[in-house]
């Protein structure tokens, strides 16, 4: 696990200086232990219908932004958030409730696993402050814009990082211990609450996509052929019969640009189509093009996945994506 702790001190939001040119890649071992690792702390995922974008954020809530990589922080905050206590304190300072929602890969490991709201992907991290709506955007490692401390401070954010590999110039750090991982969440869920009556003008863009996640090897193999006879047949007779081009991996943390975007969905609603399985921040912009809510108008998918599969399989985070 060496070379990952050195990955994540080497790039973006780590707390090695850019000039270091130190860029390491994680090993596709390491990435598959976390996978199994990370269903054995908190379960396997299961298929869950959530919402994308920036019109997830709620005026009248607490919104808590969690930003990183690390799944075992934001799955303590999701569960605090839910905490009798911290919902009473949310109501005494005015707010109706407390949402979670998630950035970057934090954001695909509380959805998979807990339904919680995609903000967005790495590119909306600085454009969710400047809705005046999060409350606290709460950091671990990796994918961190440098600007961010700077950018909340014209807004009422409060930036919390919670990890020693990435303590960022600016930022309040409460130091995340597993140990003590529940009381430390509450900690951090209560200083979110306690900002909320500090906020100014806020404006949420009402954009917002449904969506379907939390897809595994194991339940789309029951989606496709059903709880008595789960079987993959429809998808490779698909494939032999040249009704579907095949499958496709949207994977890492590249941004394609709208007109890749485009292209995808055109590909995906074309009389001979492909299935995609995503993860990390691309599968974001994909779901934003509402690829994972429901078919698009083309015979191959009608005809091959059953009512309520999407075309573009909502598969996790970059460290623990490695089912596909």
């Amino acid at each position: 696990m060496a070379n990952f702790r050195a990955q994540i001190y080497g790039t973006l939001g780590g707390s090695l200086p850019w000039s270091t040119g130190l860029w390491l890649s994680g090993d596709i071992v390491e990435g598959t232990l976390a996978t199994d690792f990370g269903d054995v702390l908190f379960g396997a995922p299961q298929p869950v219908r959530s919402q994308v974008n920036l019109g997830v954020l709620r005026a009248d809530h607490v919104n808590i932004v969690v930003h990183g990589h690390e799944p075992t922080l934001s799955e303590m905050v999701v569960a605090a958030s839910r905490d009798p206590e911290m919902l009473a304190l949310a109501k005494a300072q005015g707010a109706a409730g407390i949402l979670v929602g998630g950035i970057c890969c934090t954001a695909n490991e509380i959805l998979m696993r807990q339904g919680a709201p995609v903000v967005g992907n790495f590119l909306h991290q600085e454009l969710a402050l400047s809705t005046g709506a999060v409350d606290m955007m709460l950091v671990d490692v990796q994918c961190i814009m440098p600007a961010l401390v700077e950018h909340a401070e014209k807004f009422h954010t409060k930036v919390v990082t919670t990890s020693k590999k990435a303590r960022i110039p600016g930022a309040q750090h409460i130091p995340f211990v597993e140990e003590k991982a529940y009381d430390i969440a509450k900690d951090i869920v209560r200083t979110a609450i306690e900002n909320f009556p500090n906020r100014r003008k806020v404006d949420i863009p009402p954009g917002k996509t449904d969506l379907v996640a939390g897809f595994t090897v194991q339940n789309t193999f029951t989606h496709l052929g059903g709880r008595y006879r789960s079987t993959f047949r429809p998808l490779n007779d698909g494939i032999i019969s040249g009704r579907l081009r095949g499958v496709a991996d949207l994977g890492k943390q590249r941004f394609a640009a709208d007109g890749v975007i485009r292209r995808r969905v055109r590909r995906m609603a074309s009389p001979v189509g492909g299935y995609d399985i995503g993860r990390d921040c691309r599968v974001v912009r994909v779901v934003n093009s509402s690829q994972c809510g429901r078919h698009p108008e083309s015979p191959c998918f009608s005809s091959i996945l059953p009512s309520g599969t999407c075309p573009a399989g909502y598969d996790g985070s970059k460290a623990r994506g490695w089912r596909v």
